[in-house]
Order: structure tokens, then sequence, then C-alpha cells
């Protein structure tokens, strides 16, 4: 296991109540503890000790076994030792704990046991494992908004325009790293070989960058994609976060998608206006400026190597996007955090009517998300039943089963999440949120 970067707190990470008293004494963990990446030199940068020996030692008592990635370990545990803030019996038994771990695993008898080629022959791009990954992009990607723009239909003139269509890399920094990642094919070509009978264009639109700067490429490219749009009946737009502009310590306070794409969508605008986009990004991000002019919204996130082949089919509707908002989509970056268990109030918003005075709200935007907790549409269409309950009251040691019949109406098969949400309506000790996800099941 790994402990990470202290917290308000350093006993995270070396504190000897938390992983010596707690983790391994009363939890009875044995096993290999591991530091984030160079997190030991990390809490020695933040002030918790006056010197890397130190560091190291209060490592060592914490029986943090693994100094990832850094130099605390090899280059002043020794020094530790020689100055007597740790033992030789200490350091026995750290490597005691990592030698069970590479024998449990089998790499003392074979140490390439994981990484021989026979073994990545075997799993990659298997036509079962090509299959999965599809279909799992299909079951996460969200459909926000749809006003019948998708699936896409035949006998229209179609425009596939972004700077999204040319990448194959659809995933996240972190995943750059694998030998794998360029493996997979780029949008367009998966376009190309999935939209046989339509009548379709590309433009690229603008280039896709992490600096949220628009290029000089990017006047030609957008008047490009304007010319191609104000001679097509329909366009698909390919937008989003530049892989690099998310993930660990890619903090915005900006979350709405680059300036110069959401200039491309103003000038498209302009002369097409039956607009959709397929977007991608790490984080839900402020589209309210751009949400009334699209027609349909899939927000697919960074789906992976088989993310080209899963957009289009789902675009031409051999698949069906079935995911629902794990975050809420925040209207105004003013309004984070926020969640779908808000807290009741002494001042609900609503009572009094919406201009009423002292109620729990903003003056200049709604308290509500773009798009809630939980929301995500289909290509087809729920009905869903009363719910019934197994009873109406309940003991401290009791259950009650509540029951719902979903029906299909639809001509499309297709999942569905079912979501189970509860409501303490009287508390007298603690506030209790309006409504609160207790379960859910996906049919």
């Amino acid at each position: 296991m790994t402990c990470r970067y202290f917290y308000i707190t350093y006993k995270l990470f070396f504190g000897k109540d938390l992983l010596v008293d707690l983790l391994r004494n009363e939890w009875g963990f044995d096993g290999t503890v591991i530091s984030d990446y160079q997190a030991i030199h990390g809490c020695f940068r933040a002030g918790a000790a006056e010197s890397l020996e130190d560091i190291a030692a209060y490592a060592i008592d914490a029986q943090v076994n693994i100094d990832m990635c850094d130099e605390v370990y090899p280059i002043h545990l020794k020094k530790a030792v020689e100055k007597g803030l740790v033992t030789m019996e200490q350091i026995d038994q750290m490597v005691m704990n990592v030698l069970k771990l590479k024998n449990d695993v089998g790499i003392l008898d074979n140490p390439y046991k994981y990484i021989e080629k026979d073994s990545e022959e075997a799993v990659f791009e298997k036509e079962k494992h090509r299959e999965f990954a599809t279909d799992f992009v299909c079951q996460s990607s969200v459909l926000l908004k749809n006003e019948g723009a998708f699936p896409l239909k035949k006998g229209q003139k179609v425009a596939f325009i972004g700077p999204y269509l040319t990448e194959s890399e659809l995933t996240t920094a972190w995943s750059r790293v694998t030998p794998f990642r360029d493996k997979g094919i780029t949008i367009k070509q998966a376009l190309e070989e999935t939209c046989d009978g339509f009548d379709y264009s590309f433009a690229l639109g603008c280039e896709l960058n992490e600096e949220n700067i628009q290029t000089p490429q990017d006047e030609q490219l957008i008047a490009q994609a304007v010319e191609l749009a104000s001679k097509s009946d329909k366009v698909v737009l390919f937008i989003g976060e530049q892989y690099h502009m998310h993930g660990e310590c890619r903090s915005r306070v900006d979350i709405s998608i680059p300036k110069v794409q959401q200039k491309l969508i103003d000038e498209i605008y302009k002369v097409n206006k039956n607009v959709s986009a397929v977007m991608f990004s790490g984080r839900p991000n402020v589209i309210t400026d751009i949400e009334p002019k699209l027609n349909a919204i899939l927000h697919m996130w960074f789906p992976g190597t088989f993310g080209a082949d899963a957009v289009a089919q789902m675009l031409v509707g051999r698949r069906g996007p079935s995911g629902k908002l794990s975050m809420c989509m925040p209207r105004h970056v003013g309004q984070l955090p926020i969640h779908h268990e808000v807290l009741r109030t002494t001042h609900p918003t609503g009572e009094g009517g919406p201009d009423a005075p002292y109620q729990t709200r903003y003056m200049d935007c709604f308290n509500s998300p773009l798009y809630p907790f939980g929301f995500g549409l289909s290509y087809t269409t729920f009905d869903y039943s009363e719910v019934s309950l197994s009873s109406e009251t309940m003991g401290r040691d009791e259950k009650i089963i509540a029951s719902v019949v979903v029906t299909n109406t639809g001509d499309v098969d297709a999942y569905e999440t079912v979501q189970m949400y509860i409501g303490d309506m009287f508390s007298k000790h603690l506030v209790r949120p309006q409504r609160q996800l207790k379960d859910y099941k996906k049919v």
C-alpha cells in the first residue's frame, strides 16, 4: 500500500500511530508500505525535519519500506544509521518485507515475469479485450444533451470539425508514459472506417495545445472550418482540453474549454445552427456559454486506446452511450465545490418566490449545476413505475426493500443506471442532505 503526501499533518505519511500502531499492530497488515513519488524528500522540503537523515529516520520508524523514486534512502539512510537514528535491526525488517513481497509475486525466481514479450503479446490488442474496451467507453460516455442530433442519419452532409479529429492518444497525462499510448487510431480514421454510406468531410478547425492560446495557424484553420460548415447540413465538433491541461499539478481557475475552441464554435454557429459536439476532458468543465449553441453534447472524458472506435460507433448508432455523471457540471467556476449532497438550510431557496430576500442562493447564478450528478441521456427512453416499499416502518436492525419496474419504451437496446436517493425529512441532532445517493444498479 502507498502512504501519501502529508495533508494538514505529517501523520498520514510517517506517523507511527497510524502506520505502525493502527495499520500493522491493530489491523494486522504485514506487507510492504511504499512512499508516494519522492514523498519522503517532499516532507523534508515542507519542513518536517532539519536534515535528510532525520526524515529518513522518521520514515523508517513508521516502517515505510520503499522510498519511491527518491534519493533519501539510497543516500542518507546510511548516515542515519551511523548517527544512531536508525538501527540495523530496523533495516533488516524493512528489507525482509520487500523480499517477502518479491517472493510472493514470483519475481525472485523470474525477475522478468511480468514484462516478458510473450506475456504482453498474449493480452494486448486481442479481440475480446478490444471489445471490452470499446464497450467500456460507451458505458462511461455521458450524453448530456440530444435534440435529435445523435445518432447521425444518412442523407445529410456532415462536417466533422475539431482538433481532436487527428488525435490517436485519447488518454490521460499519466497514461502517456505507457508504450501503448499511440496504439489506437485517430477519430478521423475511425469515422472513415465506420461512416460508410454517409456524406462527410473533415476540417481541423484549430490546433490542440496545453497553453490555452491561439496559434498563428488557427485563424486559417478556423476560416477553413467555417467555410466547410457553411456548405454542410450538420456540424459535429470534436473539442475539449488537451491531456496536459488536467491531472496532477494541473489545477486551473478557468475550467472552460480552450478559448480558441470557443472562438471556433462561435464562428461556426454564425453560418450553421445545426451544431453538436463530442467533448474530451479530465474534469467537469464549465460549458455554460457554448451549451445553448449545441444541439447535442456527448462527453467522453479521456476514453483510452479504443476511444476512437467507440465514438465512431456511437455517432452512427451501432452502440449507445449509457454513462451517468459522477460529478456535477457547474454553471460557473464560482459554484465549486458543488455536489449532490446539499445540506438542508434555515433559508431554503424558493420559499416566498424566486426574488424573496435572505435565501441561500447566489445573486447572479442558479444554485443548481448545469448538469447534475447522476445525469445522463440515452438513445432510447425508459419508463419508471411508482416505487414500492416492503414496509412503511423500519427498526434499528431491520431493512426496507425499495422496488421499481424499469421499462425500455424505445426501439434501441440500452443500459440504464437506476439510482436510489433518500432524504431524512426530520433530524433533530444532525443537519442532513436534501437527498443522498444510497444505491444504484446498471440494468
